[in-house]
């Protein structure tokens, strides 16, 4: 359990060992231009455009408070390697209680969270009698319903005779092992976060398009 104690301005409880708290409200009809700013894809656009407008009523904090800071880029950063290594144990996990003949996985921090790697272990998958199709309609099934599934868009499959922690050998299975008309399985109605940069402005607003799985 965590220690808390009561805010100032309400009855809402926080952690008493905080930092900073700040208390406030989010107006339901007030709205600010927000940006522009960077992205943790990597990607800063021009202009700005309407938000919530968050009202500070309190600020409290201990003393020589710290205020932690993510400078969002390219990668790797905290984004990636803090947010991609919690991805890939929470991925792996939805996985293997699932049954699914995997080793490993993996957000490669160099991907910027747009792809987890998975290792699949190719003799339990043999034994399993499953095609690869049907080994990929499962892992999208598991992880295109989960939270983890909705965060990162892209799923590489490939055999447990690869560090899928070394970028360099999983690039050298992309290369050689993906092939370009059966090697890659859409799905463009699994629901995904609308921040990645290659949606349309459709896809954006419907929170779904872009998903994929590639057969390494």
């Amino acid at each position: 359990p965590v220690d808390v104690v009561r805010a100032e301005t309400n009855d809402l409880y926080v952690p008493a060992n905080s930092e900073i708290v700040l208390e406030g409200y989010i107006s339901p009809d007030e709205t600010a231009p927000e940006g522009p700013m960077g992205e943790y894809h990597g990607y800063s656009f021009s202009g700005s455009k309407p938000q919530p407008v968050f009202h500070v009523e309190a600020v409290t904090y201990r003393d020589q408070a710290i205020l932690p800071v993510c400078v969002a880029g390219t990668p790797p950063e905290e984004n990636h390697t803090i947010w991609g290594t919690m991805i890939s144990a929470a991925g792996l996990e939805l996985l293997r209680s699932s049954g699914l003949p995997v080793s490993m996985a993996w957000c490669s921090y160099e991907a910027a969270t747009c792809w987890i790697v998975v290792s699949v272990d190719i003799r339990r998958l043999a034994r399993t009698g499953m095609t690869e199709r049907q080994l990929v309609d499962a892992v999208a099934e598991v992880l295109f319903a989960s939270h983890t599934g909705w965060l990162v868009p892209k799923v590489l499959l490939v055999a447990d005779d690869i560090d899928i922690t070394d970028i360099d050998q999983v690039v050298w299975a992309m290369a050689t092992r993906s092939h370009p008309t059966t090697g890659r399985y859409a799905y463009p109605q699994a629901p995904g976060i609308p921040m990645v940069p290659y949606l349309t402005p459709e896809e954006v607003r419907a929170g779904r398009g872009g998903k994929e799985i590639v057969s390494c």
